[in-house]
C-alpha cells in the first residue's frame, strides 16, 4: 500500500468498554490525492478537518468536506475518502465501537462544528488515567451534543435564553453558565441556538455587545465607555472584534456620527 501520510500521531486502545469503546485516536495529514477506497468497517470513526480539503463518499453520495467539518464513518457502512490533490487535509480522528456504535449512523455524514472537543481529544495523550475511559467520555459528549432528539422544552428554553442574554448583555456571561444553568451540554446547546437563530451562542453574545455599543458610539459615548458599558473587558479587545465584525476600527464609527451632527446643524 502506498505511504498515506506525510505526519501521523496516533494513540492506540481498546479496554473492552460496553458502551462506546474507543479503538484509538490519532492526528494525521494527508498526502495529496491519498485516501481510503471503498471499504467497510466493523467500527465507527469520526473525523474532524483541520485544515485542507477532500472528499468523503457514503450512500452513493459524494461531499466535498471542508476545514471546520465533522464527517462520520459509521461501522457496517460503505464509504470512501480522498485527500485532495492540492490541498489535502490534516484531521483528527477517533475510532471505537460498543453498544453506541451504531447510532452515529442516525447522525448527519458531513456538518460544521467547533473544535474544542477534538482539540481536548489530543490533550488526552498526556493523560496520566485511563485513557480509553476519558476518550469514551468525550465522545459520549459528541453523542449528546450530535444526535437528533429535540423537544418543545429545548425551544422554550432557547427563546428564554435569547432574552437572557438581550437582558445582560452588559454582565459577564460565558456559553458554559448558561449550559449548566439549563443541564445541557454547551457543544449541543450551543448547535440547537445556532440552527434556530443563525449564530452559535458565543456570536449571539458578541453581537449583541456590537449592536448595542455601535448604539452608544452613535450618542456620544467614547469607545471606553461603549466598551466597559458592553461587556467587553477591554477597550482593545472592543476594537479588535469590533474591526473584524464591521471592518472599521469603532472611532470610524464615532466620527462618522459626529460629522452628521455638524452638518445638520449646519443645514439649520
Amino acid at each position: 500500500m502506498p505511504k498515506m501520510y506525510y505526519e501521523k500521531f496516533q494513540i492506540n486502545l481498546n479496554g473492552k468498554l460496553k458502551d462506546i469503546n474507543p479503538l484509538y485516536f490519532k492526528s494525521a495529514s494527508f498526502i495529496e490525492g491519498m485516501g481510503y477506497p471503498s471499504r467497510i468497517r466493523n467500527f465507527t470513526v469520526i473525523t474532524y478537518v483541520k485544515e485542507g480539503c477532500g472528499t468523503f463518499e457514503i450512500y452513493g453520495k459524494r461531499y466535498e468536506v471542508h476545514p471546520g467539518q465533522v464527517y462520520i464513518i459509521p461501522q457496517g457502512v460503505v464509504t470512501s475518502t480522498k485527500a485532495s490533490d492540492k490541498d489535502p487535509w490534516k484531521c483528527i480522528s477517533v475510532g471505537f465501537d460498543g453498544e453506541y456504535c451504531r447510532d452515529f449512523e442516525r447522525i448527519e455524514p458531513v456538518f460544521d462544528f467547533e473544535p474544542d472537543l477534538f482539540d481536548e481529544l489530543l490533550e488526552i495523550a498526556n493523560f496520566e488515567g485511563r485513557k480509553d475511559i476519558a476518550t469514551a467520555s468525550l465522545i459520549m459528549r459528541m453523542y449528546s451534543a450530535w444526535m437528533p432528539h429535540d423537544t418543545p422544552q429545548n425551544e422554550n428554553d432557547l427563546a428564554g435564553i435569547k432574552l437572557y442574554i438581550e437582558e445582560n448583555f452588559m454582565n459577564p456571561i460565558s456559553v458554559e453558565e448558561i449550559a449548566r444553568e439549563h443541564s445541557m451540554d454547551r457543544t449541543y446547546l450551543s448547535k440547537l441556538f445556532k440552527r434556530k437563530y443563525g449564530k452559535s451562542l458565543k456570536e449571539y453574545i458578541i453581537y449583541v455587545r456590537l449592536k448595542e455599543a455601535r448604539l452608544l458610539l452613535g450618542s456620544g459615548k467614547n469607545v471606553t465607555e461603549a466598551a466597559l458599558l458592553c461587556g467587553f473587558n477591554t477597550p482593545t479587545h472592543f476594537s479588535r472584534i469590533y474591526k473584524k465584525y464591521y471592518c472599521d476600527p469603532p472611532t470610524a464609527h464615532k466620527e462618522s456620527k459626529r460629522v452628521d451632527r455638524v452638518e445638520i446643524g449646519h443645514k439649520k
